[in-house]
């Protein structure tokens, strides 16, 4: 077979996130035999690092002041409060993935050398908003007053279709602040007709009710009716949060939010006794405080303290932790990330392509095989393929996929284990299971992987989307440079920006310049955006730039004109050259969903969302990459795994309660001593060799979340400990420091993560 040649190339621009502190702010914090109370407590009192443990939990800010400031604060709650303090301060100088004032992304060009340098005092800028929670409150108090209502415009509920003499509609309440979803059913009527195709396009009640009036229907029977749906949630107000902003090429830093369009529509609609006025007033106010507080890094806590005391005056409910949400931007100063790096990419996304078989049993290729059983050939509403009485449903089997299928039996057996588990490889990861089997044998402390290792084998020829992004960092080990390789994948290349492009010109122009690229390669087609607001405060990741000409609304407001909205009732669904086709009558053209987001789609879905979320990956792979899987079950070390200069996977370790029940004991006795000792212990029940011991710093890998680890600290193992005693599993990956010659400042270098996205070729 010939060699596979991967047929992308990378944008001009990349992404850069980074800590807000250098990585010498942890190493100068645990480079002792453990790290005192009362020096934890000093750091506590800097001002940008209570502002930015207060924006973060007030709740755990509040706790920290009495801890520092009480001499009399409880024993058994004290070590608790100094962990949790300590972990936020290892975050603001480990940890590149953007979170309020403890780290902060911008963009850069590539070049041919790298220059990026911070300064501490001036590199930084931070951008303040209301979070989503509060917009939602204040949307909802502004729905429910009836002289509000009078003013403003109301629409369908898009999650809205027919069936037969019944429409049908998802309605949800609220429990605990979290949205309780249910479909609902209604008889279909003239009059509900009416009133529907009347409010397409938006119409107040006054002229919904106009509409109803007759010799039969009074004025005041047609309000009660029309205030009826409006309660039930088949009318939905103009208020409802619009996720996506009309602003498209040009960018401000006064982006549009919800908050503007709260006064835009008051703008539009008001007179002088119009009552949104004392709303609008008092969010003009509050706006120009969060301008103030931006201005600056060290606020003191009253300036919050002074927004919460004018918020509570506008009796809208909120909950001062999900009040404001704040994000941290690079000035970026013309960075430049040297080309070598995107080369060595390449190279590395070469072989991963190879070796990637795209998911075969998932929730869309199961749904396929049904609709093809059920409908075969026919062209088949999507409201009623996926209606669960009607049609087929989906999400009814979540226990019958498997993410990723192994195929071709073969039998692992696992030593001090009375029992064989049966696991199933591919030609490709045959190849790697008997690499890892000899790095284990020979003591190998890492595994490298080659283009020519997978001649008689190839994935690639199974697509990729048009574009997606490469989540890296770039390390140093003993004078050489590495690139680790994080994440490969996604619907598009904008999806890791788009949350941020209200805050940085750089990164929306990228993020412009991706979804453009897009609609170019798919310029016989539609490529409509998906917008759904799940949960209140999910809107914080949600909230974007409108990049796409047409928007499908499901259960979310979109920005654009009605033309451009797809109803979900316009699209229908067949199969043709066994790929499952997203038709739209009304422009008769394909459409290809998208959500420019990087929200976890999958968690809690409704039906429709999670299927037009799943659609972005027809016929296509969603990710790249290399992981061990179900290989875990059997061995407790796995050693390094690199392509080229990439690192593809760290070497990592494996605690499982089960297999090594003596151990987890140690961890839970109280009179545990923490040092080292306790982890070199488990060399001797763990499966690798003895003298394999952990290095001195460590992950500890938690989904998306890590913690980093000195183990010849006896606060971070006291941290560890803490953190993992009541697991039954957890896991530990080395630790290697960021270049000292990348991303740097004055006197030292701060951590780093890259996202560069790729794109076809068109050469």
């Amino acid at each position: 077979m010939s060699k596979s040649k991967i047929s992308y190339c990378s944008f001009s621009s990349f992404i850069i996130r980074t800590p807000a502190y250098p990585i010498d702010f942890y190493k100068n914090l645990t480079k002792g035999l453990f790290i005192e109370s009362d020096a934890i407590k000093e750091i506590l009192k800097n001002t940008p690092i209570n502002e930015g443990l207060f924006l973060a939990s007030p709740e755990l800010y509040a706790e920290i002041q009495k801890w520092i400031i009480q001499e009399d604060y409880p024993v058994e709650k004290s070590n608790k409060i100094k962990l949790s303090g300590l972990k936020y301060l290892f975050r603001m100088s480990t940890r590149c993935t953007p979170f309020g004032l403890f780290a902060a992304c911008g963009a850069g060009k590539l070049a041919n050398e790298t220059i990026i340098n911070i300064d501490k005092e001036k590199s930084f800028h931070r951008k303040t908003r209301f979070d989503m929670q509060f917009l939602t409150n204040l949307a909802s108090e502004l729905t429910a007053n009836l002289t509000i209502q009078n003013q403003i415009l109301f629409y369908p509920n898009s999650t809205l279709y027919h069936l037969g003499n019944f429409y049908r509609y998802v309605e949800y309440t609220l429990h605990q602040n979290k949205r309780k979803y249910s479909l609902e059913a209604l008889k279909r009527t003239d009059y509900l007709d009416l009133v529907l195709l009347k409010s397409i396009a938006g119409a107040s009640k006054k002229e919904l009710t106009t509409v109803l009036v007759s010799d039969e229907i009074t004025k005041n029977d047609a309000n009660t009716f029309i205030e009826e749906l409006i309660t039930n949630q088949i009318l939905v107000s103009e208020l409802e949060l619009t996720l996506t902003s009309p602003s498209k090429k040009k960018l401000s830093l006064l982006n549009p939010s919800p908050e503007d369009c709260f006064a835009a529509r008051n703008d539009r609609e008001t007179s002088s006794e119009n009552k949104t006025n004392g709303y609008s007033l008092e969010l003009d106010d509050l706006n120009k405080q969060l301008f103030e507080i931006d201005t600056k890094f060290d606020n003191p806590i009253s300036c919050y303290e002074d927004i919460i005391e004018t918020v509570a005056k506008t009796n809208i409910p909120f909950d001062k932790k999900y009040l404001l949400q704040t994000d941290l931007f690079l000035d970026s100063n013309d960075f430049q990330l040297d080309k070598k790096y995107t080369s060595e990419l390449l190279k590395a996304i070469d072989v991963l392509n190879k070796i990637s078989e795209k998911p075969k049993n998932t929730l869309l290729e199961n749904f396929k095989k049904a609709f093809v059983e059920r409908y075969e050939s026919e062209s088949i509403p999507l409201v009623k393929a996926l209606d669960v009485e009607t049609g087929i449903g989906y999400l009814q089997h979540n226990d019958s996929f498997d993410v990723t299928p192994l195929l071709d039996s073969i039998g692992i057996s696992q030593k001090n284990e009375t029992h064989n588990h049966q696991i199933s490889l591919n030609k490709a990861e045959k190849i790697i299971y008997k690499k890892l089997q000899y790095a284990l044998q020979n003591n190998d402390h890492s595994i490298e992987l080659k283009q020519s290792d997978f001649n008689n084998n190839d994935f690639s020829g199974q697509n990729l989307p048009a574009t997606f992004s490469c989540l890296f960092e770039i390390v140093e080990e003993q004078g050489k440079e590495w690139i680790i390789i994080q994440s490969i994948g996604g619907s598009s290349a904008a999806n890791l920006l788009a949350r941020f492009c209200y805050g940085d010109p750089g990164i929306n122009d990228l993020a412009n310049e991706i979804t453009q690229y897009e609609s170019e390669n798919y310029s016989d087609k539609i490529l409509a955006e998906i917008v759904h607001l799940p949960e209140a405060r999910t809107g914080n990741v949600l909230r974007r730039p409108s990049f796409r000409a047409f928007e499908i609304p499901y259960l979310g407001q979109s920005s654009l004109p009605v033309s451009n909205q797809i109803n979900i009732e316009d699209l229908v669904l067949f199969m043709k050259n066994d790929r499952l086709v997203l038709w739209s009558k009304k422009h008769d053209k394909e459409v290809i969903p998208r959500l420019t987001n990087a929200h976890n789609y999958s968690y809690n879905a409704l039906p429709i969302y999670h299927f037009l979320c799943d659609m972005q990956f027809e016929n296509c792979k969603s990710g790249i990459g290399f992981n061990w899987d179900n290989l875990e079950i059997f061995f407790d070390y796995f050693p390094r795994v690199t392509i080229g200069n990439c690192i593809v996977s760290k070497a990592k370790w494996v605690f499982n309660k089960e297999k090594h029940p003596e151990f987890f004991k140690v961890l839970t006795k109280k009179e545990i001593i923490y040092d080292k000792n306790i982890f070199s212990f488990a060399t001797h029940i763990l499966s690798f060799e003895d003298n394999e011991l952990l290095p001195q710093y460590v992950s500890l890998a938690d989904g998306d979340n890590a913690l980093i680890i000195n183990l010849e600290n006896s606060t971070c193992i006291e941290m560890l400990v803490e953190t993992v005693k009541n697991r039954s599993q957890f896991v530990l990956e080395e630790f290697l420091f960021p270049s000292s010659k990348v991303v740097t400042g004055k006197t030292d270098c701060y951590a780093n993560q890259f996202i560069v996205g790729m794109k076809r070729d068109k050469k």
